[in-house]
């Protein structure tokens, strides 16, 4: 793998920095744990981090004592490429989730899947799978008949990962600590007396084993459907190029699906260009490092909705813990751990504090984020219009115009001018990015199927009905996510469609693009919706905005129609 790291100096890579959590041995604590137990119930290392060194430091015996490859491979020889999504009745079936145990409820609601309802915190799911998504075109993903696949674009985001530094889960375990580490300390008892004892094992900000099998089963799942896109290389002398940018979980997010679509080994398969994500930096597949009001957006409606819906949680919560004060954060970040524990550990204790009502409410709470990172504000598709703009060129072929308005639009112009690492002319492109990125995106391209179509505004207090709220952060970008652009050859006229999460989008809401039952739209016609699109999200203006402004995070509210 040849891997390029766009920088101008390779110094830009010491801002980095890995966080190093504070471990406790439990035993430092044994010979005082006698007198702090007649106050507290709580041991004096609950809610620390806890984790585990591996690989060792040092090995007894040397790496280098097992070599592979050892030779004597036997004899092999390379199979053509799978076309599956050449032909309907061979298209694989729709993806699922990872397997985790079932979830259950504090009303043991049956029925009710607690980790699709968990908004970009559930696991992957094919929309085709749900059955109420009548919005959509009723067709397979499959290649039409008659046509042929020319390009093929693919905007990922990342596996399932450990909780971010600044989230309300590893905020919480961090308080917890604190409380004992002061000598405060806290007896929880009913529902809550696991607390007495818990420790924090998540990561922080890279792949959960979860996240890294999605990653490989996505590159697989592709490979199967479009392998026979990599023809076009193979008397080309060049190599497709994917991109993903520097933060860990998105690098080897791309590394694993790497080794999924191409097998391992895959070092000489591909080039692997990782962009720097850092404050600053132009970089498209992470607008929000420089532009102050898509990280802002929504936040003021989350905020009013996490009061509005975890109020009788903590209430009845708070009465089952002692010497700790419980906030509605710490509420909020006890939920979300039933979500990051489920899918990193295989099972969460807090899971059961909750009712199926408030499982939904955590879903929404990432609705009400996601809406206004997209469709629901002004400067929601200025997530994904640099990505768009970069579309645009890999469609007409022209960087002329790419380059000359990189710091309009957010690019990277170091990037989108080197023909080598920016290229054109292939017809492969694979970027692995956030979920912010491709919810932007989305709303970028206008594709207003996914809006809350009805409401301008999502309420605040309230889950609007299914038939008003057409916005679901759980099925459009929840970890392992994928859009992909279809572009089409039918009968010497070229075609676009896309498919997100396995299901087709209706592109009717795209600039010209008419309703067909197959989701396609003429690739020049769709290409003129794109290009009056980017004139009228203009990034550098809307990122200016703050988040109280129009278009940031909008204040009003639309009541549902009855």
């Amino acid at each position: 793998m040849r891997v390029l790291i766009t920088v101008a100096v390779a110094a830009v890579l010491v801002n980095a920095q890995q966080h190093v959590f504070e471990t406790t041995n439990v035993g430092e604590y044994e010979d005082d744990f006698a007198d702090w137990s007649k106050k507290w119930s709580a041991i004096k290392h609950a809610g620390r981090p806890t984790s585990v060194a591996y690989p060792p430091a040092t090995l007894s015996t040397p790496s280098v004592a097992f070599p592979t490859p050892t030779g004597f491979a036997g004899p092999v020889a390379q199979g053509d490429e799978a076309i599956a999504a050449m032909e309907s009745s061979s298209y694989p079936p729709p993806q699922h989730g990872p397997v985790v145990a079932p979830v259950r409820t504090r009303d043991a609601k049956k029925n009710f899947d607690a980790p699709a309802a968990w908004g970009n915190l559930s696991p992957y799911n094919s929309l085709s799978s749900i059955p109420s998504n009548s919005n959509f075109p009723p067709t397979s993903p499959a290649i039409p008949h008659g046509c042929s696949l020319s390009q093929l674009h693919v905007l990922h985001r990342h596996g399932i990962r450990y909780p971010e530094l600044n989230d309300p889960p590893y905020e919480f375990a961090q308080r917890l600590a604190k409380n004992v580490k002061k000598g405060k300390g806290f007896t929880a008892r009913g529902e809550l007396k696991f607390l007495n004892t818990w420790r924090y094992r998540l990561g922080a900000e890279t792949l959960a084993p979860l996240g890294r099998a999605q990653m490989v089963n996505l590159g697989i799942s592709l490979r199967m459907k479009y392998g026979g896109i990599l023809k076009s290389y193979a008397d080309s002398g060049r190599l497709p190029v994917f991109r993903t940018t520097s933060q860990d979980r998105m690098l080897h997010s791309a590394l694993n699906f790497a080794a999924g679509f191409f097998g391992v080994p895959y070092e000489d398969m591909y080039h692997q260009l990782v962009t720097i994500e850092e404050k600053g930096y132009n970089n498209t597949l992470a607008p929000h490092k420089i532009c102050e009001g898509l990280g802002k957006a929504g936040k003021g409606a989350v905020k009013t909705w996490t009061k509005t819906f975890l109020e009788d949680a903590r209430e009845r919560l708070r009465l089952q813990i002692d010497g700790f004060e419980l906030k509605t954060k710490d509420v909020f970040g006890m939920l979300q751990l039933c979500a990051y524990e489920t899918l990193a550990l295989g099972t969460s204790p807090f899971c059961a504090l909750f009712t199926a009502e408030e499982h939904a409410g955590l879903g929404y709470a990432a609705d009400l984020r996601f809406h206004a990172g997209s469709f629901g504000t002004r400067v929601g598709p200025a997530n994904g219009i640099g990505w768009v703009r970069e579309l645009i060129a890999r469609l007409d072929g022209n960087r002329t115009s790419l380059v000359d308005e990189a710091g309009i639009w957010g690019l990277n112009s170091t990037i989108v001018g080197d023909e080598a690492r920016f290229p054109l002319d292939g017809p492969l492109f694979v970027d692995a990015t956030h979920d912010t990125t491709i919810a932007g995106a989305l709303a970028a391209m206008n594709l207003t199927s996914l809006s809350a179509r009805i409401l301008k505004h999502l309420p605040r207090h309230h889950i609007p009905s299914p038939s008003s709220h057409h916005f679901s952060s759980a099925r459009t970008v929840p970890f392992g996510a994928n859009l992909i652009g279809q572009v089409l050859t039918c009968r010497s006229e070229q075609y676009v469609r896309w498919v997100l999460n396995d299901v087709v989008l209706p592109l009717h809401g795209s600039g010209e693009c008419p309703q067909s039952a197959l989701g396609m739209c003429r690739l020049d016609v769709f290409l003129e919706g794109l290009r009056i699109r980017v004139k009228e999200v203009e990034f550098g203006k809307l990122c200016g905005l703050k988040p109280d402004e129009e278009g940031g995070d909008d204040d009003e509210e639309d009541e549902e129609d009855e």
